[in-house]
């Protein structure tokens, strides 16, 4: 994946598997883009690793967040299910 930073350098630090799921309204590549934004900002705050690292640091540090913004485990747990379902429509995979 290739994160675009405020100083106009590209990054790349992972790859893409040899096939990627469908994308049929053409805009997972940018939805994938944002998440690797979030990922590297991770990386950059945290000096952890981007990639596996860096995803499950933010992953944990989301339930902080919620302790602190009114939201439970559960719910934050109901969001990622509901976005998880999202993301089976947004690549029209449903195994």
């Amino acid at each position: 994946m290739s994160i675009h930073k405020p100083d106009g350098t590209t990054e790349h630090y992972l790859s893409y598997p040899d096939k990627l799921p469908p994308d049929p309204d053409n805009m997972n590549e940018e939805r994938a883009a944002w998440a690797g934004a979030c990922i590297q900002a991770m990386s950059d705050m945290t000096g952890c690793e981007p990639g596996q690292e860096a995803l499950g640091d933010l992953v944990c540090n989301l339930f902080h967040w919620g302790d602190r913004n009114g939201f439970s485990n559960n719910d934050i747990l109901n969001i990622f299910e509901s976005r998880y379902d999202m993301y089976r429509q947004e690549t029209a995979r449903y195994d």
